[in-house]
């Protein structure tokens, strides 16, 4: 708990060995509560938290209703965390040598650097001059005489945004 305001530290290690001790017997909606605790508290990274929160998730799982399972989902999502990457120290994140000026995508697995890809949107006089072929799905276009921003769907262009 010390990388945290280590002022809170007793507060929190009470309210997990509550939590602890709680869980095991909880409804689905206090066990519900009991999960947004541990991730208010920062301690949806807890081992011992999650396994108790799963192993009575499983319980309550078996017969339970639509409005139950909805709420032992929410438990569950509330200690599921993705990575948080320590960019102080880089440990978490893809090689950074030779990665300059790119983003960090996802494919929802693994982390990597993309390339930064610049938006362009080809300039037109005006609406009425947007070519109706030769356009791909996704090309952008702007028209000066109306100030406005187009997007081609695949079969027409649809305007996104007008500007004064």
């Amino acid at each position: 708990m010390s990388n945290l305001d280590s002022r809170l530290d007793t507060s929190r290690s009470a309210l997990t060995t509550d939590l602890e001790s709680s869980i095991p017997s909880a409804d689905a909606l206090s066990l519900l509560k009991l999960a947004r605790i541990a991730n208010q508290i920062k301690q949806s990274e807890n081992q011992t938290l999650e396994t108790l929160i799963d192993s009575r998730a499983q319980t309550l799982i078996s017969g339970a209703s639509v409005e139950d399972l909805t709420k032992v989902a929410g438990a569950v999502a509330k200690v599921i965390d993705a990575v948080t990457p320590n960019t102080s120290s880089g440990a978490e994140l893809p090689t950074q040598s030779g990665n300059a000026n790119k983003w960090l995508t996802t494919d929802g697995t693994n982390m990597t650097w993309g390339d930064v890809d610049g938006i362009t949107a080809t300039e037109y006089i005006n609406e009425a001059g947007l070519p109706a072929s030769g356009n791909t799905n996704g090309d952008l276009a702007y028209a000066v005489s109306e100030k406005s921003l187009n997007f081609w769907n695949g079969t027409a262009w649809e305007n996104i945004g007008n500007w004064t």
